[in-house]
């Protein structure tokens, strides 16, 4: 399988990371990095790990990984291909822009 992010998923990092900075929460922004880096590390090592998106569209293998400490989840969808991480969302927006970017 191939371990895919989507250029929209690094924008949502790169926001939510200039967020904190403005704010000067600078170890927050690499609090969130670091669970940035080590979530894609474990999607890739075992992307069926992880429960279903509840917001994602039937007949699609959208999953959830819930960051530990900040409230973010990575999107990602695993397909017999590839493993393609579609957005980086916190918990408490309800958020389903992410829907946009899934392949058709």
């Amino acid at each position: 399988m191939s371990f895919q992010v989507r250029p929209a998923a690094n924008a949502d990092v790169r926001d939510a990371l200039a967020w904190r900075v403005r704010r000067r929460q600078y170890g927050a922004a690499a609090g969130i990095w670091a669970e940035w880096v080590a979530g894609q590390t474990a999607v890739e090592a075992g992307p069926r790990l992880y429960p279903p998106a509840h917001d994602a569209p039937p007949g699609r293998e959208v999953r959830n990984y819930l960051t530990r400490k900040y409230g973010y989840r990575i999107v990602y969808e695993v397909t017999p291909a590839d493993i393609v991480v579609l957005a980086f969302v916190h918990v408490r927006r309800r958020s389903t822009a992410w829907l946009d970017r899934l392949s058709p």
